[in-house]
């Protein structure tokens, strides 16, 4: 698994026909089990591609997953993202407490 520091492991299928984004394929696929193993109710980001070529973030937590895709309960609601688009994944803390005002 490669690290550039931030901590993602990445993941993917080389057989995907989606560019790498100098992403290499061992740690793209890395992410993908990460995923799959992740259990329901782990608070995860997975970052992946959109239809246009373009990467986002998923954040939430693990709602379902299948063979082919995790979905993830964002704050925006579910979001299904299919594991050959995704670059990178990793587990996340829990979000920090709210702020007194």
């Amino acid at each position: 698994m490669v690290s550039d520091g931030s901590g993602i492991r990445s993941s993917g299928a080389s057989d995907s026909g989606i560019p790498s984004s100098g992403i290499p394929d061992s740690s793209r696929v890395a992410a993908v089990e990460f995923l799959r193993a992740a259990p329901s109710g782990t608070r995860v980001v997975a970052r992946y591609l959109l239809p246009d070529g373009q990467a986002t973030d998923a954040l939430g937590y693990v709602s379902a997953t299948s063979a082919s895709q995790i979905v993830i309960a964002t704050v925006r609601g579910l979001t299904t993202v299919d594991f050959a688009k995704v670059l990178a994944a990793k587990e996340v803390p829990p979000p920090p407490a709210p702020r007194p005002r």
